[in-house]
């Protein structure tokens, strides 16, 4: 794993105000091991091994590589650079403000923007299925082939959150609301 992150906050305080920036933002590369182990494998089960195998549809050299792993190492991934690469930074502007003994108005703008993909090994593919036109050698046409993808998500969510309370000697009243956008954006890339 490669992870990176930061956090900075400033703000400016009166008697009765407080405005408030947040910055934070991460950066993550991780190798994949989504499925985890399966408890077949884990346990040493030579049998149970062979029907998830079956069950899954692995491939002769999936099942090897799962029943010649150790119980505790094994994973489905193999691929070098199977990946997750992901960015998300965070502004936060926070206010509030006493407006005198019965009444506090709260305010806040935000925006995340992240982006990012996860990188996988996929063989056997049908290259039509990727919108890829099947070249042509000769007299043979290549319908099928290893690849490589990226499943990229590349996406800004940002707003507005509010609110009034009123406080009396023995009740509390607030009310609220907010105000969202998501504009996100999914694509791959071979």
């Amino acid at each position: 794993s490669d992870l990176k992150s930061f956090f900075v906050s400033g703000g400016y305080f009166t008697g009765n105000t407080i405005l408030k920036l947040n910055v934070f933002s991460g950066l993550e590369t991780t190798y994949q091991a989504w499925n985890g182990i399966p408890s077949v494998r884990l346990n040493n089960d030579a049998a149970g091994m062979q029907r998830y195998a079956d069950h899954y549809l692995y491939t002769q050299q999936q099942v090897d590589e799962m029943v010649n792993s150790g119980s505790r190492t094994y994973n489905l991934y193999t691929y070098e650079n199977q990946v997750d690469h992901y960015q998300q930074n965070h502004y936060q502007l926070l206010f509030s403000h006493q407006l005198n003994d019965m009444f506090n108005f709260n305010a806040s703008l935000f925006y995340t923007g992240g982006k990012g993909y996860y990188e996988e090994y996929q063989n056997d593919q049908k290259l039509t299925d990727y919108l890829i036109t099947p070249p042509v050698y000769g007299n043979d046409t290549i319908q099928y082939s290893d690849l490589i993808r990226r499943k990229w998500l590349d996406n800004d969510f940002y707003g507005m959150t509010f609110s009034m309370t009123q406080k009396k000697e023995t009740s509390e009243f607030t009310l609220g609301g907010g105000y969202n956008i998501y504009d996100g954006n999914h694509f791959g890339k071979v």
